[in-house]
């Protein structure tokens, strides 16, 4: 299977490249970050130049993985550079749909293109109210939605936070010398380890899965409970955070944390178990090891 990974550079799209499935044959493509060493093809691919002609892009390929995802500084270089990947995505939708043996599609946004939905247990028919970053991103994801709505070959695996090594968990809780506790932390995250998404998204390709899909959850809880194991592993002592420390974050930055989803991956509440919570607290004393 001839696989065209967009984003390989990335940090989820680096991850797809360490182990892919033996079957699949792998090109990757970067921007600016170039890959230095890899056992796949390597392409450079700037999905935002206007010459770009997505006819040879995909041509030959039986899927595209869409792992990038062009950001700015800002709410307004956010939203400025959505506008144009949303241009970018139209044009590659189209050659797609040109193409006599149309591949399969698999793009991977985040579920913050669900918004805060507090307690309740969000499922794939949940209806887009996007909040914080996905307020710009969703723009750019507009084409794919479609496409993918309309019952076409296209899976859309909505990501929550994605946890691993060099991810959001250094900037919020491994350089900070304590463990931030925002806003009470009754808001719900729903966690997946890097190396378990990038599972997920290879067995979606070699099943050919379509529609909006949620992946296997490795854990789910408040984030008070979430504050308690990174204290328990990191020695840090916990730091309140109320609303008046949280306005110093970066408007959707702050959006983006505070928004409580509790995903539903499929398997009821095994990811709020017990043993998901040890099997998580290893995990983050590996980063904390290597960090």
């Amino acid at each position: 299977m001839r696989v065209l990974l967009i984003g390989a550079s990335g940090f989820i799209g680096a991850q797809l490249c360490v182990s892919p499935p033996s079957q699949i044959d792998l090109t990757g493509t970067y921007s600016s970050t170039k890959i230095l060493t890899s056992d796949f093809e390597i392409v450079r691919l700037d999905i935002l130049d206007r010459g770009l002609n997505w006819d040879d892009v995909i041509g030959g390929f039986d899927c595209i993985i869409v792992a990038a995802r062009p950001s700015g500084n800002d709410r307004v270089g956010r939203t400025k550079i959505a506008k144009e990947t949303r241009l970018a995505f139209s044009e590659m939708v189209q050659a797609i749909e040109r193409c006599t043996m149309p591949p399969h599609l698999v793009a991977i946004h985040g579920s913050l293109s669900y918004g805060d939905c507090r307690d309740r247990l969000v499922t794939v028919h949940e209806t887009i109210k996007p909040v914080g970053f996905a307020d710009s991103y969703t723009i750019a994801e507009e084409p794919i939605r479609d496409y993918c709505a309309a019952g076409n070959n296209c899976a859309i695996i909505r990501a929550p936070w994605v946890l691993g090594d060099g991810s959001w968990y250094h900037e919020l809780y491994a350089i900070p010398d304590r463990v931030p506790l925002l806003k009470g932390g009754q808001h719900w995250m729903s966690i997946v380890t890097v190396e378990g998404l990038a599972e997920f998204v290879w067995g979606v390709v070699l099943q050919a899965k379509h529609g909006v899909l949620h992946p296997r959850l490795d854990y789910r809880c408040r984030q008070r409970d979430f504050a308690q194991l990174v204290s328990k592993v990191s020695e840090k002592k916990i730091k309140k955070f109320g609303w008046a420390r949280m306005c110093f974050f970066e408007v959707q930055m702050r959006q983006s944390i505070m928004a409580s989803i509790r995903l539903d991956d499929g398997a009821n509440d095994a990811s709020e178990s017990q043993s998901k919570y040890i099997e998580l607290g290893g995990y983050l004393r590996k980063i904390h090891d290597g960090f």
